[in-house]
């Protein structure tokens, strides 16, 4: 089997939020599929729930190993490492695009979209002037700085946003690869999975390859969500922007739904065929 995108999902809550997610995969991004991650802090019940729901999804894979985390302590970046280890035994595919689960994909066209790019993130230097509130703490990060070495003279730390980065599977290979001696990240005191992979990118890719901005929009306002319920697409498809969040993991929560069931007639067409 092989596809477009293999999109790294990690869940915390609301097996049923899981399952809405995944429709959207099914219907936006037909030729992709997504690998989820379930933490180990939701236990048996919780991991069965998200299994029994997304059984009848052939595209939709259930990782089976676990690892804990927490939000901010920097372990996240374990699920998506081996959810790309994952993806690699398991089936092909072009494209990973890391995303969460209070995000949902929202506009067709992701699939040509990535096409045309070797990658796809929003990352900045951490400079003297940087207002990321993390900053500091990644300054203070050993095995950060470690990484940061071994680029050689002139290297800097870049930092940005996991949700909707994505990268050719040849490239996530060489930075999962570059980033493997940490492997697996201890608990520590600032969100991981915004510098490590980005500062990949930074130093060896952002000159020398073709950029988009990543696929998620993080913290959507009005006029993005408004947009997603309206099915009018025009701003979104302006901006790149194909999966936006942050909706909440609450499967009766009004934008939730109102975005659900703007598509749900699509979905259900290409679930029963």
């Amino acid at each position: 089997m092989s596809y477009k995108i293999c999109f790294s999902i990690t869940c915390h809550e609301c097996p049923e939020c899981v399952e809405d997610q995944f429709e959207k995969f099914a219907i936006l991004a037909p030729n992709s599929c997504a690998v989820f991650h379930l933490g180990v802090v939701n236990g048996e019940e919780f991991k069965n729930k998200v299994i029994n729901l997304l059984s009848k999804y052939p595209q939709a894979y259930i990782n089976p190993t676990q690892y804990d985390q927490c939000w901010a302590d920097g372990r996240i970046v374990n699920s998506h490492i081996s959810n790309f280890n994952y993806a690699l035994d398991n089936f092909d595919f072009e494209y990973f695009w890391l995303d969460s689960s209070n995000s949902l994909l929202v506009n067709k066209g992701a699939e040509d979209h990535v096409g045309k790019f070797d990658y796809g993130a929003n990352i900045s230097e951490i400079n003297e002037s940087c207002e990321w509130p993390w900053a500091d703490k990644a300054r203070e990060d050993e095995e950060l700085i470690k990484l940061i070495h071994k680029f050689g003279p002139g290297a800097k730390i870049f930092a940005g946003q996991h949700e909707g980065l994505f990268a050719k599977k040849e490239i996530f290979n060489d930075i999962f690869g570059r980033i493997s001696e940490f492997f697996p990240f201890n608990a520590t005191n600032y969100p991981r999975e915004e510098t490590f992979i980005q500062s990949c990118i930074g130093n060896l890719y952002m000159t020398n390859l073709k950029k988009s901005k990543a696929g998620c929009l993080m913290w959507a306002g009005h006029d993005a969500i408004q947009s997603a319920i309206d099915r009018n697409y025009d701003w979104l498809d302006a901006n790149g922007v194909y999966s936006i969040k942050r909706i909440p993991r609450n499967i009766n929560n009004i934008v939730r739904k109102s975005i659900s069931n703007s598509i749900r007639a699509e979905t259900t067409a290409v679930i029963q065929n």
